[in-house]
């Protein structure tokens, strides 16, 4: 009994570490997709919510 209560606290403990990690993934990934972008001077249509070419 206590081997699974300790179990869940540990989970408990860790689930926002992991939670973290994978939203700073995401967003490194998408900031490299802006700047390449960005580099190759595209715009991004707020209106239609997609990169337009110069």
């Amino acid at each position: 009994m206590w081997g699974v209560l300790v179990g869940l606290y540990i989970v408990v403990i860790i689930y926002p570490f992991i939670e973290e990690w994978q939203q700073k993934r995401a967003d490194k990934s998408a900031l490299a997709n802006m700047r390449r972008h960005s580099g190759l001077g595209h715009r991004w249509d707020a209106t239609k919510g997609q990169w337009m070419d110069k």
